[in-house]
C-alpha cells in the first residue's frame, strides 16, 4: 500500500510538472507571437503601431515622482533619394538599403531608445531623457554613421544618406500628434534644404528655456 502511495505521489508530481511546462511553453509562444506582430518583417525594428504605442507609454510616464517633467525627444528620418534607388537598382537593393540603415541606426542608439519603421523609407526614434540639444547630437551621429557605413550595400555602391528632423516633447499640454508632426515637418525641412542634414524644431518646454 505504501508503495502504491509513493507511486501516486510521484505520478501526480510528474503530471503537475508537465502541466506547468506546457503552460510556460504556451506563454512563451504567445509572447513570441505578440513580439513578432509588433516587428516590421523586413527590418526587424518596431512597426508603426508598436512604435506609437511605445511613444504613448513613455510620454504617460514622463513625470518623475517630484513632479519635474522628464525630457523626451523624437527623431524622424528617411533615406534620401530612395525612389531613385528602387527605380534604378531594383526593389531587392532597396530592401537591402532599408535593412542596412535600420541596422546602422540601431547600433547608434542607447538601450532605452525606441526605433521604428513608420513608412516606406521613413523611420522614427523616441529618445527618453533627451532634450532638444541631445536629440540634435544623436541625429547628427546617425547621419554621419549612415553616410560613412552605408556607402556600399551588398555589391552595389549606393552612397546612402538620411535627412533627420528632431522635436522635444513640450509636456502634457501637447498632443502626441502635434509632437510627431513637428518632428516630421523638421525632417521635410531638412530634405528641402538639400538633404543629408539635421533640422530641429525650435520649440522647447518652458522649464528648459
Amino acid at each position: 500500500m505504501a508503495g502504491w502511495g509513493l507511486w501516486l505521489v510521484d505520478h501526480l508530481a510528474r503530471r503537475m510538472r508537465r502541466l506547468l511546462d506546457e503552460r510556460d511553453h504556451a506563454r512563451a509562444e504567445a509572447k513570441r507571437a505578440q513580439q513578432d506582430s509588433e516587428r516590421d518583417p523586413l527590418t526587424g525594428v518596431l512597426n508603426r503601431g508598436a512604435w506609437r504605442r511605445r511613444l504613448e507609454q513613455l510620454t504617460e510616464n514622463h513625470r518623475e515622482d517630484n513632479g519635474v517633467a522628464k525630457p523626451l525627444s523624437v527623431l524622424f528620418f528617411d533615406i534620401d533619394l530612395f525612389k531613385l534607388i528602387n527605380d534604378s537598382l531594383g526593389h531587392g537593393v532597396g530592401d537591402d538599403c532599408l535593412k542596412a540603415v535600420a541596422r546602422t541606426v540601431a547600433e547608434e542608439l542607447r538601450g532605452g531608445d525606441v526605433l521604428g519603421r513608420v513608412g516606406g523609407e521613413e523611420f522614427a526614434v523616441v529618445l527618453p531623457g533627451a532634450r532638444r540639444i541631445h536629440a540634435i547630437a544623436v541625429a547628427e551621429r546617425i547621419r554621419t554613421a549612415v553616410q560613412t557605413r552605408c556607402q556600399t550595400v551588398g555589391e552595389e555602391v549606393v552612397e546612402l544618406t538620411v535627412s533627420l528632423g528632431a522635436a522635444e516633447y513640450l509636456g502634457g499640454e501637447e498632443s502626441l500628434d502635434a509632437l510627431v508632426e513637428r518632428a516630421d515637418r523638421s525632417m521635410y525641412q531638412a530634405k528641402d534644404s538639400g538633404r543629408n542634414m539635421v533640422v530641429a524644431d525650435a520649440a522647447v518646454p518652458a522649464a528648459a528655456n
